[in-house]
């Protein structure tokens, strides 16, 4: 099989839990790994400015975890938070470290639970994530929760 000479860099990245100093649970990029291979016809980047982009999609993925984390906590306080996340981690399988790669099961969880609320409380999450991110959020009528993800 003949290289097409075009390689690029597969990134994967692990967040875990941390207990917090309250008892609580707090997340850290525990694994960042790199993969130079034959994934597609993107060219490969340079490595430094490749391992940046992977640094901020992983922070990216962070922030996103957080936004919904404090969105849930400020809504409904730290009990019905947690009772909320074992919901969604024992009925759809979504752990709180998985939701950067299934927004959509996200919020297929959040309407099972709050019905056409859940659109609301998806609004409070992105504007969140927005502010965490610096960026001027402006939603859209009749959005969808993961399509605003696709663009990171």
């Amino acid at each position: 099989m003949k290289n097409s000479g075009r390689r690029r860099l597969k990134w994967t990245y692990t967040l875990n839990p941390t207990p917090d100093t309250d008892g609580g649970q707090g997340l850290y990029v525990n694994r960042l790994s790199i993969t130079v291979g034959d994934y597609g016809s993107a060219p490969m980047e340079t490595g430094s400015q490749k391992e940046l982009t992977i640094i901020e999609k992983a922070k990216i993925a962070l922030h996103l975890v957080e936004s919904v984390d404090e969105t849930l906590e400020m809504l409904f306080g730290r009990q019905t938070k947690l009772q909320i996340c074992d919901h969604l981690e024992m009925r759809f399988g979504l752990r709180k470290t998985e939701i950067p790669d299934h927004p959509e099961t996200l919020s297929n969880g959040l309407f099972s639970l709050f019905g056409s609320t859940s659109k609301q409380i998806e609004l409070y999450i992105l504007e969140r994530f927005h502010n965490k991110l610096g960026i001027r959020f402006e939603p859209v009528e009749n959005f969808k929760f993961a399509d605003y993800f696709s663009k990171f």
